[in-house]
């Protein structure tokens, strides 16, 4: 099953406070899965919303307004080196690893000999 449109959802939410119909029953009629149904209810219930909130973890370093103003100034902002790496390249701009010189042949050994 894919994720279900803000449509559906709604249907879910409109059935589910009708109280005539089982989680089942709806699921079969709107054509999604009984665990679909379910989740919706629950995410309902709880935070009042058919959308789950926001994931657990660790909140990102550079807000969006630090991203944009990434190239101007840092502003009281501590991140490191590899924080600016990964940006820069999530943004296309990437390191490029500098050309190695031509070992001296026999001939420019002697001109510089002379």
């Amino acid at each position: 099953m894919g994720k279900k449109s803000n449509e559906v959802s709604s249907q879910i939410i409109g059935l589910i406070k009708d109280k005539t119909k089982s989680n089942r029953e709806i699921a079969k009629l709107l054509g999604v899965s009984e665990k679909c149904v379910r989740t919706t209810r629950k995410n309902n219930d709880i935070y009042g919303t058919p959308k789950e909130s926001t994931r657990p973890g660790r909140p990102r370093k550079l807000t969006f307004r630090d991203q944009n103003s990434l190239f101007i100034q840092f502003k009281n902002v501590m991140v490191s080196r590899e924080t600016v790496r990964r940006f820069l390249t999530s943004k296309g701009i990437g390191t490029n690893t500098a050309l190695k010189k031509p070992l001296l042949t026999a001939l420019d050994r002697i001109k510089r000999l002379k």
